[in-house]
């Protein structure tokens, strides 16, 4: 007896044909003033209906001592190594694994036949673990992934790398799932094609676009032997440089498409869904460049190409853009909206 461990904290499990609920609460009533203590009955769980009781106390005491004064025996009174904030929501299993694996009791805090406790406030029971700050950010990241606000470039970034890492499982599985959906329900998506000589600033308009519209949600498509590697899934993809000789022309519809874009489009490792809302091309190639090289070699209709370039930018020598979109009924681009400098 001696050397028996000691706490500040159990937790009693006591089944029901053995006492009830009005004895147990006699015996809580008759603790020594200092201590605290909560009782409820669990009859909604599998394999048997019990009471539990909680217990805080101000000097370390053995099981011994408290299974003496419910008259019950030491193996029915567990030390309880855990926070004092889990001691009491294990009552109405509002800990993170019993939330999750065990029935809820939130309903018996306020019934008097089925709780009792001398503490005065009865949330320390109710209070939730998935509503904390901390699972509350977990949740908000979540739900930014799904959405599309916060891709896995930004988790990799050297300030989120210790929240990835601890919520690796979570935030790997968020971003998998969203990863699913665009294969089946990609966003509609707009292409803006920006042209003109070298040295006119085309990249770098490319570049205000996206920051003004996306802020950090874009990415670059890399080399033309995998213009996706670099992308994780941001609303906005600039594909610098672009030359038609490097994607094939039912590749470049696909890709390009506003409205019935195939599901996954391919990078070197593995297939990539597209979550772009804007794609921009940056190109020393005119439109009328481009359209030439499709037809000539593919013998297409070039109204296929340019009803998927709505916005067409022409940077002139002095970095000013000159902008003009499309219209499907004349086959055209009309209206420009900024005049160019005679």
């Amino acid at each position: 007896m001696a050397n028996q461990p000691k706490a500040r904290a159990f937790m009693l499990a006591i089944t029901t044909d053995h006492t009830d609920f009005n004895k147990i609460l006699n015996q809580c009533q008759q603790l020594p003033s200092d201590y605290q203590w909560a009782l409820i009955t669990h009859d909604k769980d599998d394999g048997g209906n019990h009471y539990h009781v909680a217990i805080k106390t101000l000097n370390p005491l053995t099981p011994q001592t408290i299974a003496n004064k419910f008259n019950t025996r030491e193996n029915f009174v567990q030390l309880w190594r855990g926070s004092t904030d889990n001691l009491w929501g294990y009552l109405a299993h509002n800990t993170s694994t019993a939330h999750n694996e065990k029935a809820d009791y939130n309903d018996y805090i306020t019934n008097p036949e089925k709780f009792a406790t001398n503490l005065p406030d009865t949330k320390l029971f109710t209070k939730n673990p998935h509503k904390t700050k901390k699972n509350i950010k977990l949740q908000t990241y979540i739900r930014d992934i799904h959405a599309g606000n916060i891709t896995l470039k930004d988790l990799l970034k050297p300030d989120n790398l210790e929240y990835y890492q601890d919520n690796y499982n979570k935030l790997q599985r968020a971003i998998q799932l969203r990863t699913q959906s665009l294969r089946y329900n990609p966003p509609d998506c707009e292409t803006v094609y920006i042209t003109g000589n070298s040295g006119t600033g085309k990249t770098t308009y490319a570049h205000k676009l996206a920051r003004d519209k996306y802020g950090d949600n874009w990415a670059m498509a890399s080399g033309k032997n995998d213009p996706l590697q670099d992308y994780t899934g941001e609303k906005c993809l600039i594909i610098d440089d672009f030359r038609p000789q490097d994607y094939e022309l039912n590749q470049l519809l696909a890709m390009l498409d506003p409205y019935y874009r195939q599901r996954t489009h391919q990078s070197r490792y593995y297939n990539k869904p597209l979550a772009t809302e804007l794609i921009i091309l940056t190109t020393s190639h005119s439109l009328d460049d481009t359209i030439r090289y499709y037809t000539d070699f593919n013998k297409e209709d070039p109204k296929q190409i340019r009803r998927r370039l709505q916005t067409v930018i022409t940077m002139q020598d002095d970095q000013t853009p000159f902008i003009e979109q499309y219209d499907e009924q004349l086959d055209g681009y009309i209206y420009p909206l900024m005049e160019k400098k005679a």
